[in-house]
């Protein structure tokens, strides 16, 4: 029987073989390695690969896919991703270039690859969800519009990617609905009420990824975006979430353990629960540049090198003060860049003015001639489109003639570089009484680890002023709360292990003196902090202990605070006017080699109780215990609940208290 049966037709295996010749066409295109099937996507389509970062926008659910029908195979390596993710380009919405910076180019490899275990390991290594952590100017925003461009070319629609700002998207559902129609070019939203209506068009192929921004919003208002993004924490099965934001607690608020007495006034929702738990929410660290190669690339990338160059600034220097003036954040380091190429601008300007002037140009083709340097300054001399030339090829034409530059470039003015938003950030820090004693401390340690006899050399070195230290000795003394509350501040970085000051500036700030308040020993129980003031030929040494809490209905009695008087003034003249502690000492010898004459001067100490509490009678306490303890060299104050204290604080302290509009702490306009 089977001998007998027929061969078939020429025309049938002819309709085979174009079957199987489209199957093999299809399941190639399947198979193929990514970057290949983007790169030949790209040649066809260049459009959808520059991608527009746009951060005033509150919701973005495109580009659209490069394919509608092809999806990326399951298969593929996670490496194939990142190397696809190299392809696309970025522009700001003025158009300008945008290029990844070392701390972006990690959190969008890090992104990436957790969008892709979501999608298709059916989870998600290290929990569902991810919450990136990062001081504000680092470049989270614009890093998660980047990453969420990335995947809606790359994935089909069916897969819901979507970037949110909750400042301005409040209904979380309403916000799904958008991004689903928009992603799916739909003329209208559909109407979504419950998690179920996400659920109905999201699966195990069709997950989706939301990538939310300033999530502490979620806290100021009655919304259902906290209770959701607990939901989706709890599995990878329908999608996940990447949360980020600015405030210094959001870890503590989005995993419970803020205090809500803490935050009750910024973040009135803010409860203990629902909170998004830590096993299934990863922190993702977003951690400015601190080497001198990534602070190098960063100045690079923003085209600070180029113009800097053009200008005459290079070299160690150059580097070292970039790193002190930006800590490395990508928002000081863009204002930098701003004020180069403006400085840049007036420097080409006057260039084309005096080439513009006829005598000046013989006199420039006379100097070039006897340099050897004719051609390329005849050249450039006779251009008038050399200012519309790229910026490199500037620097690459003048590179050319240096001894003609010179005599061009005779009066170079001075470089201006905006710093105000950067001592504004340090003074924010010095000036917040939480992390004072912190900084303190994290500056001894620095110290010991560096070398005490080391710290002229150390205040000058900004990378050397970021070094990392153990963190085992700050941690006992002020727990995991505080040190992840400061870091989250900028104030300091904390990985859990190890511990630096967040900028340059502030640890030579700290570590200086200039604006710190020197803390004494915890054992000599009656002064707090201690800091110097030099009038003419007198030192006063300023020695204060703060008693705060407010409670109306228990005022202090007389007796109490006479105690805490004599105590604070008896330890002052048992010890004299020297402070007790290292850190306090050295401040006192700085003072004291500042001040001209120093074999002449005499020293007083002004002793001051300070108390948040009211009184049970204030009215003649403050002078009776003032005329009965004070000295010669030495006089006390009282400061108490019904006196302003606008007089003590420091500038710093008075900066940070008008900020917070906390008007016990500084005089009112």
């Amino acid at each position: 029987m089977a001998g007998s049966s027929s061969s078939p037709s020429i025309s049938t295996q002819l309709d085979v073989l174009a079957a199987l010749v489209e199957q093999f066409d299809s399941i190639n295109l399947k198979t193929r390695s990514l970057p290949k099937f983007v790169m030949e996507c790209k040649r066809q389509n260049s459009t959808a690969f520059t991608i527009k970062i746009d951060i005033t926008k509150s919701l973005v659910a495109y580009p659209n896919p490069i394919s509608e029908e092809t999806r990326i195979p399951p298969a593929m390596a996670v490496a194939e991703l990142l190397e696809a993710a190299d392809m696309f380009d970025f522009i700001s919405a003025d158009e300008t270039p945008l290029s990844l910076t070392p701390p972006q180019r990690q959190l969008r490899d890090i992104l990436l690859k957790h969008a892709w275990t979501t999608l298709y390991c059916g989870s998600s290594n290290g929990g569902a969800g991810r919450l990136v952590q990062g001081c504000k100017g680092v470049a989270k925003t614009t890093t998660f519009m980047m990453v969420q461009g990335i995947l809606s070319t790359l994935l089909p629609n069916e897969n819901l990617v979507f970037f949110a700002s909750l400042r301005a998207q409040s209904n979380v559902f309403e916000t799904f609905a958008k991004a689903y129609a928009q992603r799916r070019r739909l003329d209208e939203a559909p109407l979504w009420q419950s998690f179920e209506d996400i659920k109905a068009v999201c699966g195990s192929r069709n997950k989706f990824l939301a990538y939310v921004d300033e999530y502490h919003v979620t806290y100021t208002r009655d919304d259902q975006w906290r209770e959701t993004a607990c939901t989706v924490g709890q599995s990878a099965a329908f999608g996940a979430f990447a949360l980020t934001g600015d405030v210094p607690y959001l870890r503590a608020l989005a995993f419970g353990k803020a205090s809500v007495e803490d935050v009750k006034e910024n973040f009135p929702f803010y409860t203990t629960t629902p909170n998004l738990n830590d096993t299934r929410y990863t922190v993702v660290e977003m951690e400015p540049c601190t080497t001198r190669e990534t602070v190098q690339e960063l100045a690079t990338i923003l085209g600070v090198s180029s113009a800097a160059e053009l200008c005459g600034y290079s070299g160690v220097g150059w580097l070292n003060f970039l790193a002190m003036m930006t800590g490395g954040l990508t928002c000081h380091m863009a204002q930098v860049a701003k004020d180069v190429r403006q400085h840049c601008s007036t420097l080409r300007c006057r260039f084309m003015d005096r080439l513009r002037d006829e005598t000046f140009r013989r006199e420039l083709v006379e100097v070039a001639e006897k340099a050897g340097e004719l051609g390329p300054v005849l050249q450039l001399a006779n251009s008038g489109n050399w200012l519309d030339l790229p910026l490199q090829d500037q620097v690459n034409q003048l590179r050319e003639m240096p001894s003609s530059l010179t005599a061009a470039l005779d009066a170079v003015p001075e470089l201006d570089i905006d710093l105000d938003t950067k001592l504004s950030d340090v003074d924010k820090h010095l000036g917040n009484p939480d992390y004072a004693s912190l900084l303190q401390d994290l500056g001894h340690e620095l110290l010991n680890k560096t070398g005490e006899g080391e710290v002229n050399a150390l205040v000058k070195d900004p990378f050397a002023l970021m070094t990392k230290v153990d963190a085992a000795n700050l941690l006992t003394k002020y727990g995991a709360r505080m040190l992840y509350g400061a870091s989250d501040s900028g104030a300091i970085r904390y990985d859990g292990t190890n511990i630096s000051f967040g900028t340059p500036l502030l640890a030579q700030r700290m570590l200086d003196h200039d604006g710190a308040l020197p803390r004494e020993a915890p054992d000599t129980r009656g002064c707090d902090a201690v800091w110097f003031t030099v009038n003419g030929s007198e030192l006063t040494v300023h020695r204060c202990q703060v008693k705060l809490g407010y409670n109306s209905g228990n005022p202090v009695a007389p007796s109490k605070v006479r105690e805490w008087s004599k105590l604070l003034v008896g330890h002052t003249a048992r010890r004299g006017a020297i402070p007790f502690d290292n850190e306090a000492r050295l401040a006192f010898e700085k003072t004291l080699r500042k001040t001209s004459n120093n074999d002449d001067i005499s020293v007083r100490v002004h002793c001051y109780l300070i108390m948040t509490r009211p009184l049970a009678s204030p009215a003649n306490l403050a002078q009776e215990l003032k005329e009965e303890l004070s000295t010669a060299h030495l006089t006390f104050d009282l400061w108490h609940h019904e006196k302003c204290l606008s007089d003590l604080w420091p500038r710093e302290v008075q900066a940070w208290a008008k900020q917070n509009d906390l008007k016990a702490y500084y005089r009112p306009e």
